[in-house]
């Protein structure tokens, strides 16, 4: 069964709920995958005073009619010259051998003809003349392409190949074997392989801005919830300044006490200037400046055992 057939009753099996799970993408990766795949034609000759010759033209799989054997189909060559190298009219039938037959034909059509010569006509032709498989060469100097077409009737492999391996093909020596293989990598089109390129480009950059983003929103987030709100800020104890405080000094603006000052007293009974601590609190970290104590934590008391440094949630 060809690629074509396989995939023909592939889709014919999804349309009748033969396969539920298989998507319309696979569907299109499986007909892109099955068609106009790169081809091998390796020939096999002897020439005189050279001894035996082989060489290795690329080719294009049609992607009508039967497909490539895994092991090759091997066959003789045969330049279709009668009536003309183009195949567009009938051809003389081969009387029925043993012999595996590969006919070659030219692409175009002769001068005189009135209707268009498409590939499969040339394949058709050749296969009513009991020919086994066909060779098709470019008739201008350019890139190989696929051979589109759709015809059911047709069952032998044909494949394309460069005008310059045409050349070659014509100039062999009788009985010259050929060995034709398919390629298993399928050759994806062109806006295929750019729309994949596109896409992994856009997905990439996708992820790259998402992830700058949480990172800077993470960065901006952390130190809020580590600063203490003004609302909090108000509820920590206060008390003006008292006898008690004229040694002591303020480790924030390391100034000493002095009368008027308005104190603040955290919970590990550290002591600061006001206006020294609630700005320390609620603009940098909620911990003490001295201990790094939360000021929150009003049930344990600061003590020489008291480690000076804790996490912070």
């Amino acid at each position: 069964m060809s690629g074509r057939e396989e995939i023909l009753g592939l889709t014919a099996l999804v349309q009748f709920g033969g396969i539920r799970k298989m998507n319309r993408f696979t569907i299109l990766m499986l007909v892109l995958s099955s068609s106009n795949v790169f081809a091998d034609v390796y020939l096999s000759f002897s020439k005189p005073y050279q001894g035996q010759m082989n060489m290795l033209l690329d080719s294009r799989q049609a992607d009508f009619g039967g497909g490539l054997p895994n092991n090759g189909f091997v066959g003789v060559v045969q330049l279709i010259t009668y009536p003309d190298p183009y195949a567009c009219q009938e051809l003389a039938v081969r009387p029925e051998t043993n012999a595996t037959t590969i006919a070659v034909i030219k692409r175009g059509a002769p001068a005189n003809f009135s209707r268009q010569c498409t590939f499969t006509l040339k394949v058709k032709n050749a296969q009513d003349a009991n020919f086994d498989a066909v060779i098709i060469y470019d008739n201008m100097d350019e890139s190989l392409e696929g051979m589109d077409g759709d015809d059911d009737s047709i069952f032998i492999p044909s494949v394309f190949v460069s005008q310059d391996s045409g050349r070659i093909l014509s100039e062999v020596p009788p009985a010259t074997l050929a060995t034709l293989t398919g390629d298993p990598m399928p050759q994806w089109p062109s806006f295929l392989v750019t729309f994949v390129i596109v896409i992994s480009v856009v997905v990439f950059m996708l992820t790259l801005f998402m992830f700058y983003r949480r990172r800077i929103q993470s960065r901006m987030i952390e130190p809020v919830m580590q600063r203490l709100t003004k609302s909090e800020a108000l509820k920590l104890p206060t008390r003006p300044y008292g006898p008690e405080d004229a040694t002591d000094s303020c480790c924030v603006c390391l100034e000493e006490y002095k009368s008027g000052d308005m104190l603040v007293i955290l919970p590990c009974t550290h002591k600061y200037h006001k206006a020294c601590v609630e700005p320390w609190l609620t603009t940098r970290r909620r911990v003490c400046p001295m201990c790094k104590r939360d000021p929150t934590e009003r049930d344990t008391v600061a003590t020489e055992c008291t480690p000076l440094v804790v996490n912070v949630s």
